[in-house]
């Protein structure tokens, strides 16, 4: 994706899925852009909000502040609880991209701490509720693909069972973009009512809406007429649900792999210790931003 437009050969990362159309994924972003032209544009402001210098800080800093939380959750947990790695990546991954993506921070990783602690989090119980059916939300609609691509159109919208799934997914996806949008309305919201000679957060969502705007909060290097426009919400919602769906599952499962690789290959997770050391001596905690 970061590749030069102009210099790769393969715009298209994923196939046009007629099956997929109720799942309203085509047209928008980039992942599921079939229109070069707006794939284009979509994927230059993707490529400028997430290569900016104040969003790889953010990235850090939330990294840092998430893990610890996550830590002193197995702290609490004690060491005779089994801790199931892989479903704590993925509450550290959505809590993670939608920090970064929205500049909100939902409560995944308490949630979950919840559901296997007699200890409770300190979050509100309906900051938690909202979280857990924002996340519910988007398993489903990331899973629902197979049963869109698998059974028949024909049988989707008239066998019973299958008509009801159906609607049940369509009801899903309803929610998870009414969600989105109303996440981009309530931040362009906010934009109009900060003061000019405030500065604005650096996340992914700001970047977009700001962008060819009197607020940008991003340089602006291009030239191309076709560049200069701001965003529309739909434009930014499609990049914002690429950017949520891109970083949950496949993030926890690169994550989980590595734990798991090091955990077999004990050479390799020496060669790494060493390696940390030398980067941070004997203050292991420091802050690396």
């Amino acid at each position: 994706m970061l590749n030069h437009s102009k210099n790769t050969k393969y715009f298209l990362r994923f196939p046009h899925l007629k099956e997929l159309d109720d799942l309203k994924y085509f047209g928008t972003g980039i992942i599921t852009n079939y229109n070069y032209n707006s794939w284009k544009y979509n994927r230059t402001f993707f490529s400028q909000a997430i290569l900016t210098p104040s969003f790889a800080n953010e990235a850090l800093n939330q990294g840092h502040q998430l893990f610890y939380e996550m830590e002193n959750y197995w702290k609490d947990i004690g060491p005779d609880t089994p801790t199931d790695y892989s479903a704590w990546m993925q509450r550290f991954t959505n809590d993670m991209i939608i920090v970064l993506t929205t500049g909100k921070r939902i409560y995944s990783l308490p949630s979950y701490f919840n559901t296997i602690s007699e200890k409770k989090s300190d979050v509100p119980p309906a900051s938690i509720e909202d979280s857990e059916a924002f996340i519910k939300s988007l398993r489903m609609l990331i899973l629902g693909n197979a049963f869109f691509i698998i059974i028949p159109t024909i049988i989707r919208r008239y066998f019973p069972f299958f008509k009801q799934h159906q609607d049940k997914l369509l009801k899903n996806r309803d929610y998870f973009y009414s969600k989105l949008e109303q996440i981009i309305e309530n931040r362009r919201k906010e934009i109009e009512e900060t003061p000019l000679d405030v500065s604005l957060r650096h996340d992914m969502l700001t970047s977009f809406i700001t962008a060819n705007t009197p607020r940008d909060i991003n340089k602006t290097r291009n030239v191309d007429e076709e560049f200069l426009r701001p965003m529309t919400d739909e434009e930014i919602l499609g990049s914002m649900g690429d950017a949520i769906a891109g970083g949950t599952d496949t993030t926890a499962n690169s994550l989980s792999f590595i734990a798991y690789y090091l955990q077999h290959n004990p050479e390799i997770k020496e060669k790494l210790q060493q390696e940390l050391y030398q980067v941070l001596g004997d203050d292991t905690t420091r802050p690396l931003a």
